[in-house]
Order: C-alpha cells, then sequence, then structure tokens
C-alpha cells in the first residue's frame, strides 16, 4: 500500500512540475506574443511619424508632430544633474576610447585621470553620429547636439554644470522649430 501512495504522490509531484512547466511556456509563449505585438505596433507608429515627417514643410507642421513646450521642459525639469562620468567601472585607459553600448551604438570619448573628459559622442551601429555633447572635467558643458532618425530634428540641449537649462528643436532643413529656457 506504501509503495502504491509513494507511486501515486511521484506522479502527482511528476504532473504539477509538467503543469508549471507548461505553465511557464505558455506565460513565455504569451510574453513573447505581447512583444511581438508592441514592436509591430511601435514600428507601426514609427512608419507613421516617417510619413508625417515627409510631408512636414513648416516649423509649425513640425512642431505638430513633437511633445509641446510643456512636456519638454517637465521632462527636463525632473531630471538631475548629469554626475561626473568617471572610467571607473570600465577601466578603460587615458586617452581617445571607443565604448559599446546596447543596441550596438557606441560612443566615442577622451579619458583623461579616470575622467571622461572633452566630448561624449554617441554613434547608431550604421556609424550615423546620434548626439555630441562637450565635456569639461567629466561634466557637460554648452551645447549638446542630437538628431532623431525617425524625423531627421535635430535637438539641442544648453548644459550648465551639467544641468539642461535651455533646449532648441531644428528641422531638417535647419529651420528653428521651437526653443525655451527651462524654468
Amino acid at each position: 500500500m506504501k509503495t502504491i501512495l509513494t507511486i501515486l504522490a511521484l506522479f502527482s509531484l511528476t504532473a504539477c512540475e509538467n503543469l508549471d512547466t507548461v505553465l511557464d511556456t505558455y506565460e513565455g509563449m504569451y510574453a513573447n506574443a505581447q512583444m511581438t505585438r508592441d514592436i509591430r505596433q511601435a514600428e507601426k507608429q514609427q512608419q507613421e511619424m516617417q510619413q508625417k515627417a515627409r510631408q512636414a514643410k513648416t516649423p509649425a507642421d513640425w512642431a505638430a508632430l513633437l511633445p509641446p513646450k510643456s512636456a519638454v521642459n517637465a521632462a527636463i525639469k525632473n531630471k538631475p544633474a548629469v554626475p561626473v562620468w568617471h572610467d571607473k567601472d570600465l577601466k578603460l585607459g587615458e586617452g581617445e576610447q571607443t565604448i559599446h553600448t546596447s543596441y550596438g551604438r557606441y560612443m566615442k570619448t577622451v579619458i583623461r585621470n579616470g575622467i571622461m573628459d572633452n566630448y561624449a559622442d554617441v554613434y547608431e551601429a550604421d556609424g550615423t553620429l546620434q548626439s555630441h555633447t562637450p565635456l569639461v572635467n567629466g561634466i557637460p558643458q554648452g551645447w549638446s547636439d542630437g538628431y532623431i532618425a525617425t524625423t531627421g530634428v535635430r535637438t539641442r540641449l544648453y548644459y550648465q554644470d551639467g544641468k539642461i537649462t535651455r533646449w532648441q528643436r531644428y528641422a531638417p532643413d535647419g529651420q528653428l522649430i521651437d526653443e525655451d529656457t527651462v524654468p
């Protein structure tokens, strides 16, 4: 009798483990399906944005495609000042360096006395410049230029002691779309 109960208990335990495996697999499939839907949705939104960007002619057209000034200011205002950019974790050494990041992006900078200095340039995987930020003793200072690949819009952020105090957005043809000082 004990043998039969032991076999039934082991069978139940195995069934529970198999059920967990089936549930984990189902959850993984559901998560992957959801992720695939999210990716398709993002790709569709990106295509729609690119289509609208091709039709934009004036700064007002471009402004309609972008978040309003109040949203930009709110996002910037909530950001803390950028801390000194140290090389303590990467230990790359002194001089010009290339740092590879996620999604194939990479950054070029200069390391002096263990601090990223002079500039931080971020490139897309294909070598397209995504942003250029001047650094003084590891802290962003002055105008940082960024480029939005999907629309061609250029953004400029003015850093003072690592804190953004002003911003500008430009259309691909160089026209100023809008600008503001961060309150």
